[in-house]
């Protein structure tokens, strides 16, 4: 269901597990093209296929995680998916459940919630914009300053819309794991111009 992040868990197994020496190279330019969702049905049908998906690989190599056997991939990759990709939206859920009762039994006073909320924007804020540069710096694919400009200005939105939609349908995902397990489901189709 996610095919590429299981190729490589896969490629990193097979070597590792006979020692054979190898090396895995990132090429930042795109060597085909994919159609992207066209409307938010898509989309979000998109993502909790992926968070499906994401799970069922997981699973599948459970032995890699925690292994010092796979090394890096074994000891920070796999705790990695499995915490910040896997898990993140259960414990972003809590947190937003923790936060509203103990903003309405008053035990986080709303200065303190506020500031909370802003450092944890301003945080997303900078990561989203340290992709960005690292993007520009290395791929130079937004080579004008108007190009630039677009993405900060829609990346200053992206935490009080985009994130909500993702978190939901990440949210159903993980409690649709069993039983929509392999399913692919209908992914509509536009075309290109």
């Amino acid at each position: 269901i996610t095919e590429d992040i299981e190729l490589m868990i896969r490629i990193h197994k097979y070597h590792m597990d006979r020692d054979i020496p190898y090396r895995i190279e990132f090429i930042p330019e795109p060597l085909c093209w994919t159609e992207v969702p066209s409307d938010w049905k898509s989309l979000r049908g998109q993502r909790n296929r992926w968070h499906r998906g994401l799970f069922e690989v997981l699973m599948m190599h459970r032995d890699v995680t925690l292994n010092p056997r796979y090394g890096v991939i074994g000891m920070v990759a796999m705790p990695y998916y499995w915490v910040v990709e896997a898990l993140s939206p259960l414990l972003e859920v809590i947190r937003y459940i923790i936060v509203l009762f103990a903003w309405y039994f008053d035990i986080l006073p709303l200065g303190y919630w506020l500031g909370l909320t802003a450092l944890v924007t301003i945080f997303g804020f900078l990561i989203t914009h340290l992709a960005m540069g690292i993007e520009a710096l290395l791929v130079r694919r937004y080579t004008r300053v108007s190009e630039r400009l677009i993405l900060v200005l829609i990346s200053l939105t992206e935490f009080f819309w985009y994130r909500q939609i993702l978190l939901i349908e990440r949210f159903r995902a993980t409690f649709q794991v069993r039983s929509k397990r392999g399913e692919w489901g209908q992914l509509k189709r536009t075309g290109f111009e």
